[in-house]
């Protein structure tokens, strides 16, 4: 008895046919979606031979279509057939391939003896682009009939997950009209399927045997020949009677790769590019059915509310993704929000696919995007209102502002303390903790103490404030500042705007630039409306200094806290009234600021601007205070 090879990487050449004919038909579409979302840039060949099995009755000679298809990006070259069974099938001279692009010819075993035993007529194709070649091996089976004795193995066909199980029925069939005895099953490449031979088995005419057999561990595309030997009972010394059929195994396998880019960013998060990649490491064509995402849902789903679908180039319009088989890829990318807190943001892509056959096979990716911290950060302003007392004593109403300067993490205020009343949670309008500040807002709140002291005194008080960011491990936050209350000799006045005052100003508008800026009296209080919005409004004052000392300008109860307080100067170089020289500007967001000056003698004038709200009905509070001679 002729030897039976044990293995046989091969490919059926059932899935081949189907694989060159999508591809003729789908493969220059997925080429034309260009290097967002279709076939990944490679060489790739596939070749096929019908028929894939052929009953033949000797003597006579066979004959095989062999078809050839580029099933990759890029065209090959030099395309040509080696290693044949048959040898008139191999050629060299089968030229340039361009993607998608098919060939076939037929061979015939004609030229040598003719077929007396089955055989299995393997092939090779070759290609080259550039300095790459490519190659693959499909067969076809010649199955010599004998009129006594037949052997099935079925089903044929079949396509098993990589590392997987296959099942196979076989049959023994004795179609003579002797008695015959069973000497052997031999199965080329799964011995799951051999029959022990120490065991005789006589078959009557017409009776049939049958075992099942299941090898595991499916690793490669294989055609498995299997060879039965039987005997005539009545005449054991008669020549052996032989059978043989052939059954392929495919194999289903996928390999995917999510690819983030960046694969960092700064808390709170942004946008993240993700491309797929996808490989058929398999043996059969595969249709994308489903790329799925634990965080972003159904990636070929235009609808998915998760991924705008301009930004979705997995979207495959209509039209599944056919991925060729042996290393075919495919590939598209997509962009999609990644938000949270400093740690892993991990997802983890699942693909689908199925064969010809509605065979699923599913593989996984995982991608992780590091989220990173960014330093929280909280500011602090105080105020006190008046900030300049007459003795002994007198109510005081300090301000207190956190403002959380984080760019990313809202904060919770967890305690504000003064350095002479201790804890304020409770006092006034201050109420601590207080949670869920959000980046660029403030907390405001005020409480009332009595200060006493004499003329010259400045008393000043130290508030502190603590606070935690919203990380998984919070950040500590604290500040402080000092707030300070002076004594003067001087009581202060109160004028309200417009009124009539020392001025003899009736009406104070319009003080929209320096040359009609009010005149102000020095220590006194001025009440008046803000101006509306810069710049159709502004609000100019003046005063005149006899001699050069300390000034301190309050500006309390500006409620827009989107203005600023700019002191000017006469410029001596141009002609009088102007205000061009800026001796200083205050620009902070605050409800309350104090501008102290060191100026010389001469005049000055005071704009306030306003940038913010344009409605604000509560007058703000202007006085600027200048120590008795």
């Amino acid at each position: 008895m002729r030897s039976i090879q044990r293995s046989l990487p091969v490919l059926l050449f059932a899935s081949l046919a189907l694989a060159l004919l999508i591809g003729l038909l789908h493969g220059p579409s997925l080429m034309a979606e260009g290097s967002a979302a279709g076939a990944i840039d490679q060489p790739l060949i596939l070749s096929g031979q019908s028929p894939s099995v052929q009953d033949f009755i000797p003597p006579g000679h066979a004959n095989f279509t062999v078809t050839i298809t580029n099933t990759g990006t890029v065209t090959l070259q030099n395309v040509n057939v080696t290693g044949a069974t048959t040898a008139d099938c191999n050629r060299s001279d089968l030229g340039t391939l361009s993607p998608g692009q098919t060939t076939s010819y037929v061979c015939t075993t004609s030229g040598g003896a003719p077929v007396t035993e089955s055989f299995l007529n393997e092939l090779q194709v070759n290609g080259t682009a550039g300095v790459t070649t490519v190659s693959h091996t499909s067969n076809a089976y010649v199955k010599v009939i004998n009129q006594d004795l037949r052997i099935t193995k079925t089903p044929r066909f079949q396509s098993v997950q990589m590392g997987g199980m296959a099942f196979f029925n076989i049959t023994v069939l004795n179609t003579s009209d002797f008695v015959m005895t069973l000497e052997q099953i031999d199965d080329a490449v799964f011995g799951e399927c051999d029959r022990d031979p120490s065991a005789t088995i006589a078959l009557l005419p017409g009776e049939p045997f049958k075992i099942n057999c299941s090898p595991n561990d499916i690793q490669t595309a294989t055609a498995s020949e299997i060879t039965v030997i039987a005997k005539n009972a009545d005449n054991p010394d008669s020549e052996p009677l032989l059978a043989t059929d052939i059954a392929w195994v495919d194999v289903l396998s996928l390999e995917a790769t999510l690819n983030p880019s960046p694969a960092s960013i700064p808390e709170p998060g942004g946008l993240v590019t993700y491309t797929v990649e996808i490989f058929n490491t398999g043996s059969l064509s595969l249709t994308l059915t489903e790329l799925r995402t634990t965080k972003f849902g159904n990636l070929l789903d235009p609808d998915n509310p998760l991924i705008e679908s301009g930004t979705n180039a997995c979207l495959s319009g209509g039209t599944p993704p056919l991925i060729p088989p042996n290393g075919g890829g495919y590939s598209c990318a997509y962009v999609a929000p990644v938000s949270g807190q400093p740690s892993q943001f991990t997802d983890t892509l699942t693909v689908t696919a199925v064969d010809k056959n509605s065979e699923t096979v599913s593989t996984t990716a995982p991608a992780a995007v590091t989220i990173t911290n960014v330093p929280s950060a909280i500011q602090l302003t105080l105020g006190a209102t008046p900030s300049f007392i007459n003795p002994p004593s007198q109510e005081v109403t300090f301000s207190v502002q956190i403002k959380n300067a984080s760019s990313a993490d809202s904060i919770t205020i967890t305690k504000i303390e003064d350095s002479i009343l201790g804890n304020l949670d409770g006092r006034g309008t201050c109420d601590v903790p207080v949670a869920g500040v959000l980046p660029g807002f403030s907390y405001q709140c005020q409480f009332t103490a009595v200060v006493s002291g004499d003329v010259g005194d400045q008393r000043s008080r130290t508030i502190s404030v603590e606070a935690r960011d919203d990380d998984p491990v919070p950040a500590i936050l604290n500040a402080s500042d000092i707030v300070i209350v002076t004594f003067i000799e001087q009581p202060e006045q109160k004028i309200f705007m417009p009124s009539v005052a020392d001025d003899n100003d009736p009406v104070i508008e319009p003080n929209n630039s320096c040359a009609t800026a009010h005149n102000m009296f020095l220590n006194r209080q001025y009440f008046v409306l803000p101006p509306a919005v810069y710049p159709s409004d502004q609000d100019y004052f003046m005063f005149d200094l006899v001699q050069a000392g300390p000034v301190s300008i309050d500006l309390k109860n500006f409620v827009p806290q989107k203005g600023q307080m700019v002191v000017r100067y006469d410029d001596s170089t141009k002609p009088l009234p102007n205000c061009a020289k800026v001796q200083k500007r205050m620009s902070e967001l605050a409800l309350n600021n104090t501008m102290n000056l060191n100026l010389s003698a001469g005049r000055y004038y005071i704009q306030i601007i306003n940038d913010g709200s344009s409605n604000i009905t509560e007058m703000y509070e202007l006085i600027v205070h200048v120590s008795a001679p």
